[in-house]
């Protein structure tokens, strides 16, 4: 019989996923406030904002570039988390982007957790590759 404080062994078929790596935490002092288009975006300094690209429910995405190595890169303010369901919607989307390697799926660069004083959670941010339209364009140029 297996000692009850003993960790169940893990099935070795099962993929073990990997993501408390890549996020990481920034304290104030290593950032920058910018205001773009009535959006704040409290930023690593090593991001340099150049316009809004999209928003809506989910939070708002600018471009940036990354000074340190010069890339272009879209980075998304994920809208204040209310809920567990929402919660669960944004680790399920962080999941995807860091396990998942494909061209027809965005590439998730960093993750960005700042956290606000006085708030249960702070603000996430998702750092990924630029790319030059989105889904709904394709789409409706068809």
């Amino acid at each position: 019989p297996q000692n009850p404080k003993t960790p169940k062994p893990q099935n070795p078929k099962t993929p073990r996923i990997e993501l408390m790596g890549s996020i990481k935490l920034i304290k104030m002092e290593e950032t920058k406030h910018h205001m773009i288009n009535n959006f704040e975006f409290e930023l690593p300094k090593k991001y340099k904002p150049i316009k809004m690209i999209g928003r809506g429910t989910f939070g708002a995405v600018i471009s940036a570039t990354n000074s340190t190595n010069g890339e272009s890169v879209a980075i998304k303010k994920l809208a204040k988390i209310e809920d567990v369901i929402d919660a669960k919607w944004v680790l399920r989307e962080i999941i995807i982007m860091k396990n998942f390697t494909h061209e027809n799926i965005l590439g998730l660069l960093d993750v960005v957790y700042i956290p606000k004083e006085g708030e249960v959670l702070g603000e996430i941010y998702l750092v990924t590759e630029l790319l030059e339209t989105d889904l709904n364009w394709v789409i409706k140029s068809g």
